[in-house]
């Protein structure tokens, strides 16, 4: 069976399959843009249900079927429907792209309790429960794709537990990576640095964070299918961010947490 995407579609042979949590919007919403001439069906999930549909509308075509399933993630049931719509469906999944998540920036002992949990899992819990899930419906030659960050390299200081939860989705990523290598499944750990995104307003930022230069998330997107068609494990986009990428692995790691401090205190409420 020749590989998903590193040697094109073949229409006549197999449908493909995609699902992207987080579509409303930034990277996910571009996933689905670029990779719709490429698919017969592509599920979109998020909260916002009218951003979905207006997504939808614009993708939409007469060989590709797109199916928006709007909910919260962080609840259990919610996954278990989405599981459920996707096993439904009468096909393999070809990609998951995990891209659903949020982070905040403030000083660890006056965040919102609740506000770090959902974080959690947002960004742990339920990339974890749709694999374990969703792998079952996956055939040699799919991908999943988990949207981790920069801030998995490194401690970043005022954003403690969304680094954390990136550093977790980094690991569990290339691990789970070396163990379906024999069915044929990628894996790709999607590390972006700085993007124009919405990011800044689920943080509680009224101004984007703008200490080092923002890629366009249409960049970031396409330069991560390309790693993903090169069958790489992690991918890092911008050659600057590479660069940057490469102290945490010289320097002692509480020095990321120094640095990240001084860079992130003045964007504190």
């Amino acid at each position: 069976m020749s590989h998903l995407f590193t040697r094109g579609f073949q229409r006549n042979t197999r449908a493909h399959t995609a699902l992207i949590t987080g579509a409303s919007s930034g990277l996910g919403a571009d996933f689905a843009r670029q990779l719709a001439p490429e698919l017969t069906t592509i599920f979109l999930t998020a909260r916002r249900a009218d951003r979905l549909e207006q997504l939808a509308e614009e993708i939409r075509r007469p060989a590709l079927r797109v199916v928006v399933i709007p909910g919260d993630l962080t609840d259990e049931n919610f996954r278990v429907t989405l599981f459920n719509q996707v096993a439904e469906s009468g096909t393999p999944l070809s990609l998951l792209i995990n891209n659903a998540g949020f982070g905040t920036v403030a000083a660890f002992p006056s965040t919102d309790r609740e506000r770090q949990l959902q974080m959690i899992s947002l960004n742990i819990e339920a990339p974890v429960d749709l694999t374990h899930r969703l792998l079952h419906q996956m055939e040699a030659g799919s991908a999943i794709v988990n949207v981790c960050s920069t801030a998995a390299l490194q401690p970043v200081s005022y954003m403690a537990v969304y680094g954390a939860t990136k550093a977790f989705l980094l690991s569990f990523t290339l691990a789970l990576g070396a163990e379906l290598k024999k069915r044929q499944i990628l894996t790709l750990a999607l590390c972006p640095g700085p993007t124009v995104t919405e990011f800044h307003l689920a943080a509680g930022l009224e101004t984007k964070i703008d200490v080092l230069p923002g890629m366009s998330s249409p960049e970031v997107v396409a330069s991560a299918l390309a790693a993903l068609r090169r069958r790489e494990a992690i991918y890092i986009p911008g050659i600057l961010n590479r660069l940057l990428s490469l102290a945490p692995r010289l320097l002692p790691l509480r020095f990321g947490a120094t640095v990240t401090e001084r860079m992130l205190r003045s964007y504190l409420r």
